[in-house]
């Protein structure tokens, strides 16, 4: 999967360093599914997004990241550039912060699964022999609920292979 770039804008950084570290993880992981390309989750439980509606929300993004563009261009706002991994820009320690981004990455896969096969927490918590409000936790972005051994029974319930790459992180980046 790709990830697109992430940069803070002017005091969005430290504001966000300064949450909770409950909270950070929870923006974390919303903002690591929109790098992703994916929605983050703020769509109520059972609200399923049509077509139309996912376009709109598509294009009101796109024009708003246009229109921030052009006031970091006219203002000359603060930019600061992702180190590459949320996690460590929202001051997690390297360690913690790269079993974040694979909890969160694995997190995605569990509702890519959901949200593929049209399935109700219900439907879902019986798939992946779990809880009805596991699968809410889940949904609403609870990574520090779930370990990556828990995260990958799920997906192997669901019949998804899981694998393996460890290579060298880029410098500076754990």
């Amino acid at each position: 999967m790709i990830q697109k770039p992430l940069v803070w804008l002017g005091t969005s950084l430290d504001d966000a360093r300064s949450f909770p570290p409950d909270a950070r993880r929870v923006a974390g992981h919303q903002l690591f599914r929109v790098q992703r390309g994916l929605m983050p989750q703020d769509v109520p439980t059972g609200h399923r997004l049509d077509e139309g509606e996912v376009e709109a929300r598509a294009a009101t993004a796109q024009a708003l990241a246009e229109i921030i563009e052009l006031e970091v261009v006219r203002m000359s706002v603060k930019v600061t550039k992702s180190s590459g991994n949320v996690f460590i820009d929202l001051g997690f320690p390297a360690e913690e912060a790269e079993n974040l981004r694979i909890r969160s990455d694995l997190m995605c896969q569990v509702i890519h699964v959901i949200e593929s096969r049209s399935l109700t927490q219900k439907e879902a918590a019986d798939l992946f022999g779990v809880t009805q409000p596991r699968v809410s936790d889940l949904v609403c972005g609870k990574v520090d609920l779930f370990s990556i051994d828990m995260l990958v029974k799920m997906l192997a319930a669901a019949g998804i292979r899981v694998s393996l790459t460890v290579e060298p992180a880029a410098r500076g980046i754990a």
